[in-house]
């Protein structure tokens, strides 16, 4: 199925968006475990409630808004976060942009000549496809979250709606500051959800 559409893809019932997302047990469970700055790697639990390949969580830093990855898991993902943003081709600098999600979970899918420094190099890292939900409100974009998909090379409904929520989430921890008070990541920063008010 081609997807090379932005925002709610091709089939989604139109009055279930309106609703807002019903997220999944286990992601409400690892919002609320991020929330209360409980332990452990968050790129790996978002990932395994996700059932995704893999999770990176990039905000955009310093006066030319560079991408700083925060957040990653496996490490092909803050590899493929730092491919996109330094080649500035890929659905995380378009999710930024535009600010809707980008969902690409097929990269076989995908004409050459839209990415085409990514495309090749995605295929060296092994990714298949990625969904990039941009973190912001309105015109402020703080970041990005990038998920990276399975070899299924799909994006379910449940997926879609509970990437949705940790975006969500994950603005409103970077808008009010809280995402410095949590765990550290792989790489040492502080990028936890914090305690909650």
């Amino acid at each position: 199925m081609r997807t090379e559409s932005v925002g709610v893809s091709p089939g989604r019932d139109p009055a279930a968006a309106e609703r807002g997302p019903v997220i999944s047990d286990g992601m409400a469970d690892v919002l609320r475990s991020l929330r209360a700055g409980r332990g452990g790697d968050p790129a790996r639990l978002c990932a395994q409630a996700l059932g995704a390949a893999g999770v990176a969580v990039s905000l955009l830093v310093g006066d030319g808004r560079m991408a700083e990855p925060v957040w990653c898991y496996p490490e092909v993902s803050a590899r493929f976060e730092d491919l996109q943003f330094t080649l500035g081709e890929g659905p995380g600098p378009e999710a930024v942009r535009l600010g809707t999600p980008v969902l690409q979970p097929d990269f076989d899918t995908v004409r050459t000549d839209r990415w085409p420094a990514l495309l090749p190099a995605a295929r060296e890292l092994r990714v298949h496809g990625v969904c990039c939900f941009p973190l912001g409100i309105g015109a402020i974009r703080t970041g990005v979250l990038t998920v990276l998909c399975t070899e299924e090379r799909r994006l379910s409904d449940q997926q879609y709606a509970d990437a949705v929520a940790l975006a969500t989430a994950l603005t409103g921890a970077f808008l009010s500051g809280d995402a410095h008070n949590g765990d550290r990541s792989l790489d040492g920063r502080r990028t936890g959800l914090g305690t909650a008010p």
